[in-house]
């Protein structure tokens, strides 16, 4: 009987632990975003004023403009660049409109604001074709910014 309710516990406990692993990280999956120096907007919606190491995707944003409108770019580049395994690091948004985005491997991508959507489906359409692969190995970076062209820098 004692070891009835012995494996019983044992297996509850292992359930209860496995399912907080696995919440913890599903949180590590969402990106945090800097606001200000000091001040750190959650994928929750909350602020926090500490910065701490332990935060997982911590995405630098750059810009003296509006960060909630280079958060909306953020997310629209992001979710084309997932195709390909690339996670946005930071993003930086200058006054003439540049929105540059860097990968974690150092790769980057720069886009026109105004032209933001028909770039990221220009690049969607890039992926998908089947010599995107031999053009994407060793490559440091590419600018969407000139009329439906890509250009791609390599190392």
């Amino acid at each position: 009987m004692i070891k009835i309710l012995f494996l019983i516990f044992l297996f509850s406990f292992t359930s209860f632990s496995s399912e907080e692993e696995k919440e913890q990280r599903q949180e590590s999956l969402y990106p945090h975003f800097s606001l200000e120096k000091d001040l750190i907007l959650l994928q929750t919606g909350e602020e926090n004023e500490t910065y701490s190491l332990s935060l997982k995707n911590f995405i630098n944003l750059d810009t003296n403009q509006n960060k909630s409108l280079l958060i909306d770019y953020f997310y629209k580049i992001q979710t084309c660049l997932l195709n390909k395994n690339l996670k946005i690091e930071s993003v930086r948004y200058t006054s003439n409109g540049v929105i540059t985005a860097i990968t974690n491997q150092k790769k980057y991508f720069k886009f026109l604001d105004y032209k933001l959507e028909e770039q990221v489906s220009t690049l969607e359409k890039f992926f998908s074709t089947p010599d995107s692969e031999d053009y994407l190995k060793n490559f440091k970076g590419m600018d969407l910014r000139n009329n439906s062209r890509i250009a791609i820098s390599y190392l």
